[in-house]
C-alpha cells in the first residue's frame, strides 16, 4: 500500500476534521507525515475522528495536538491552526495547569478529572460549562509510552449564558 492510499484511508470520513487533516501539509509540523506514524496511532486517529465523544490526541516529545470535531468548541478561534502543533504553543495561556495532567498521562498515570468549569463556543457564542476530562496514556507500536487521549465529557448545565458573537 503506497503513502498516499494510507493517508486516504485513515481520513475518510465526512467531517471537517476528516476532510482537514487529509489535505493538511504534514511537512516541517511536529508530527511527521501520517504514512509514518505507528499503526496505533493511525488507529486511534481514526477511533478518534468517527467519535461523537470531544476527543483529542496528544503525540511524541512535541506532544502534538490531533482533535475531533466535537473537541473544536475547546478551540475556538485556535482551530484549524491547532491541528499537529504543540499542545504548549496551543494552550500557552493554560499551560502551567495543563502541564502536569500531560506529563503524568505521558508517564502512563490514566487520570479522570471531574467537574472541570471548560470555556467552549457553541451556535456562534462562547460560555462555560461543567465536564469530566479523562487522560489516557497512549503507547506506540513497541509499547513505549508516547502521548495521549483526552475524552471530554459535558456533566453538568451551562454554568454561564451562551451570548452569540
Amino acid at each position: 500500500m503506497n503513502g498516499s492510499t494510507v493517508t486516504f484511508a485513515m481520513f475518510v470520513g465526512d467531517t471537517d476534521l476528516h476532510r482537514l487533516l487529509s489535505a493538511h501539509n504534514w511537512r516541517g509540523g511536529a508530527l511527521a507525515h501520517p504514512v509514518m506514524w505507528p499503526a496505533g496511532l493511525r488507529g486511534m486517529v481514526r477511533l478518534m475522528l468517527d467519535s461523537k465523544v470531544p476527543t483529542a490526541i496528544v503525540w511524541g516529545d512535541e506532544r502534538a495536538l490531533l482533535y475531533n470535531d466535537p473537541f473544536i468548541q475547546f478551540l475556538g478561534e485556535r482551530h484549524p491552526g491547532a491541528i499537529g502543533r504543540p499542545l504548549e504553543e496551543v494552550w500557552a495561556d493554560d499551560w502551567a495547569e495543563i502541564a502536569p495532567l500531560v506529563e503524568r498521562a505521558y508517564a502512563g498515570e490514566a487520570l479522570q478529572r471531574d467537574n472541570q468549569l471548560m470555556a467552549v463556543m457553541r451556535d456562534g457564542g462562547e460560555g462555560q460549562s461543567s465536564f469530566t476530562c479523562y487522560y489516557s496514556p497512549l503507547r506506540d507500536d513497541d509499547n513505549r509510552l508516547s502521548g495521549m487521549c483526552c475524552q471530554v465529557v459535558e456533566t453538568g448545565a451551562r454554568s454561564s449564558r451562551f451570548n452569540a458573537a
